[in-house]
């Protein structure tokens, strides 16, 4: 629901993608475009507003949330890319950087079903995965925001829903995509914020996301002391 011009990604990522979109491909060699950045850069929206420029839409396959056995995984992935060929949907794909690298029979079976997937395809990933995935794929990077980007991201979207906050102090605090930021910031607007300064509010909203991305990996650890209860010597 957001034109490619008013997206919060750098124009030289928007470009690269519209040129590749662009270049002809042989009936023998589809499109795969790999997509890579952190969570809430901006991936899924950038493929879905190039795709609507061309009348098309988008179907997510979360490969993640397919059973984990070789068989099952194959068979549900093929079922889905024929689905998405069949609505004439062009599928985008996450997860695949959670294949074990060392599980090289299902490595190679999603690699072939890939492969014979008729048209062009997109696959969202983080910068540094590895992928069961031909060589000849494009691969295009949405690097993280810089501080002052995120504080533009930030007052530029509170803007356009009347929301006030210190976007600056909320840019130097956390560094999170335009998506997330969106998304926070959607969240406050559906609970009402009412007036005045949102920036506690908008705090809270983006602890609750992180904490919710890390309580699988992570565990939060309350502060016991005080600065003034540090036992270090004063130079230090």
């Amino acid at each position: 629901d957001t034109p490619l011009e008013a997206l919060l990604i750098a124009p030289e990522v928007k470009r690269r993608v519209v040129l590749a979109l662009a270049e002809p491909t042989p009936p023998h060699a589809p499109l795969r475009l790999v997509l890579r950045g952190r969570r809430g850069s901006g991936r899924h929206s950038l493929v879905a507003a190039v795709a609507a420029r061309v009348d098309r839409e988008i179907v997510a396959i979360d490969t993640s949330r397919l059973p984990h056995g070789r068989r099952e995984l194959v068979l549900m992935l093929r079922a889905a890319l024929f689905r998405a060929s069949l609505h004439g949907l062009v599928p985008v794909l996450s997860g695949l950087e959670l294949i074990e690298p060392t599980d090289f029979e299902v490595r190679d079976a999603v690699r072939a079903v890939l492969r014979t997937h008729p048209g062009p395809l997109c696959i969202r990933t983080s910068p540094e995965s590895t992928l069961p995935i031909d060589p000849g794929f494009v691969s295009v990077v949405l690097p993280p925001l810089l501080e002052t980007e995120r504080a533009e991201a930030w007052a530029r979207l509170l803007q356009s829903v009347g929301v006030t906050a210190d976007a600056d102090r909320l840019a130097s605090r956390y560094r999170i995509g335009p998506g997330i930021i969106r998304k926070v910031i959607a969240n406050l607007t559906v609970a009402g914020p009412g007036k005045g300064d949102a920036t506690a509010a908008l705090d809270e909203q983006v602890r609750q996301h992180v904490a919710a991305r890390l309580d699988h990996v992570a565990k939060r650890v309350t502060r016991t002391a005080h600065w003034e209860d540090v036992a270090l010597p004063d130079e230090l």
